[in-house]
């Protein structure tokens, strides 16, 4: 048995409606509750989130029978937490056995003072959601958010990209080796434990062995060696690696037989393949001086999706992670956004516009910098919004340069450097690294932050309209 939300209210348990926040607190924890208790509140918003929660229960769960399940209410205001404020697992667990107003906002009256919360627990149900059930909620907030900041009919965008990091250490062919090679050590050993003469009693003496030859090897090579000692450590440090690789190629098969130890054992094999591919490049790059083409690099066994991205900026020689694209409107919500696998700026621009068009039709302009810019693309653009601002790359014709001189472009392109101060927002609520691992996890980990900023800001209005209310002091009357 799963439930959205209970309504039948226990005894001393607050109403969300009725729960009170510090207007002069500038945490911000009590901006995020706001925009949740908001979202709440509106009994039409409610019922249409509470429908689009309905699309995370697993097949054959029912809403009335069986061991009751937590409440998808709850679900998404951890997720939303944790990673709007940048918070890992521990520290959600702590606030959420501890914080007087989060345990208000997730139904708890004084009768369940004690229920506390368990780690794995909290973990499993955050991972119910998927990016499109937080799209769709966050397109809701969006819009509501329009109703009461909006003050014209009119919706002005911008758009630009940054890189959300992925919590990778620098990567080289020698430390990937390591990192591979110690994968297959631990798992093998811990899937082979049980069977009788299974040869890894000593795997804490194969650990070392590799580490002192991969350490040997790094000195070797950064330090002032001669060629033929830099050579002599990467070998003695490829043949070990062979050795442990043929020692796990051989216990695979009895680990394939064992029941229950399949997927074990594809994790193995994953792990030998990358063993493989490292070795080849430290022989092709260290011992044979070759160089290794971009595309053949890998920067992570754990997060195989990260990409090394170079961005030009002062000081940032480049940065290990995935772009992430992001259209906003003049009120810093965000229309649109894109997780840019192996993509340039200028292969999202039509496709992140046509969406935010689609979901928002008072879209009048948007700005673009010249990193978006191809002929297509304007061309494109300018069939799907009334005005384009997108300053051409090269040179430009004496028509160009009326259009990118007119008062109309000139205000729209300085308009456009707000999208900087949207991007600053959403790395300080979540968005500069992500820590999760694996492609499906760094998708949702991107809609909690989108969602989470876009709550935020809905927060930050509400708060500030009722601190004009309720929160000035009256003057003294003399």
């Amino acid at each position: 048995m799963r439930m959205i939300k209970r309504e039948q209210m226990q005894f001393g348990q607050v109403r969300i409606e009725d729960i009170r926040f510090n207007l002069k607190s500038r945490d911000d924890i009590p901006k995020i509750l706001m925009g949740l208790q908001y979202i709440y509140t509106k009994k039409e918003l409610r019922e249409e989130i509470f429908g689009i929660l309905r699309e995370t229960m697993p097949e054959g769960v029912s809403m009335r029978t069986g061991r009751p399940g937590m409440e998808l209410w709850k679900v998404l205001v951890m997720g939303v937490l944790k990673v709007s404020l940048g918070w890992d697992l521990d520290r959600l667990l702590e606030m959420l056995n501890n914080h007087k107003t989060i345990r208000l906002m997730l139904g708890h009256g004084m009768m369940d003072e004690d229920y506390q919360y368990n780690y794995q627990t909290v973990k499993d149900n955050i991972e119910l959601l998927n990016p499109e059930v937080i799209n769709k909620i966050n397109d809701i907030v969006v819009r509501e958010g329009h109703k009461i900041v909006k003050k014209d009919g009119k919706i002005r965008g911008r758009c630009d990209s940054f890189v959300l990091k992925t919590n990778v250490h620098f990567p080289t062919d020698l430390n990937l080796y390591w990192d591979s090679l110690r994968k297959v050590i631990k798992l093998t050993y811990k899937a082979s434990r049980g069977i009788d003469g299974n040869g890894w009693r000593k795997w804490k003496h194969h650990m070392r062995r590799v580490k002192r030859c991969y350490r040997k090897s790094q000195q070797a090579v950064k330090g002032k060696k001669k060629p033929e000692e830099k050579t002599a450590a990467c070998m003695e440090y490829l043949e070990v690696g062979v050795e442990i690789i043929t020692k796990a190629k051989n216990t695979l098969p009895v680990i394939k037989n064992r029941q229950g130890y399949r997927e074990k054992a594809e994790e193995i094999e994953k792990y030998i393949r990358y063993s493989e591919i490292f070795m080849e490049q430290i022989e092709r790059r260290l011992i044979k001086g070759e160089k290794i083409a971009h595309g053949e690099k890998i920067f992570s066994v754990f997060k195989p999706y990260t990409e090394w991205i170079q961005k030009g900026k002062a000081g940032v020689v480049a940065e290990l992670g995935v772009r992430i694209g992001i259209l906003d409107d003049q009120y810093g919500f965000h229309l649109s956004y894109r997780v840019m696998h192996k993509k340039t700026d200028d292969k999202i621009a039509v496709e992140i516009t046509e969406e935010a068009k689609a979901k928002y039709p008072e879209l009048h302009s948007c700005s673009y910098d010249k990193a978006f810019y191809t002929p297509e693309n304007l061309r494109k653009l300018k069939e799907i919004i009334p005005f384009v601002v997108m300053p051409k790359k090269g040179r430009r014709n004496s028509e160009e340069e009326a259009e990118e001189k007119s008062p109309g472009f000139i205000r729209e392109r300085l308009g456009r450097s707000a999208v900087e101060s949207d991007i600053h927002s959403l790395m300080v609520h979540g968005l500069s690294v992500c820590r999760d691992y694996g492609k499906e996890r760094f998708h949702r980990y991107v809609a909690l932050g989108i969602l989470g900023d876009d709550l935020h800001k809905l927060g930050a209005v509400l708060k500030e309209k009722k601190y004009r209310r309720y929160g000035k002091k009256k003057k003294r009357v003399a």
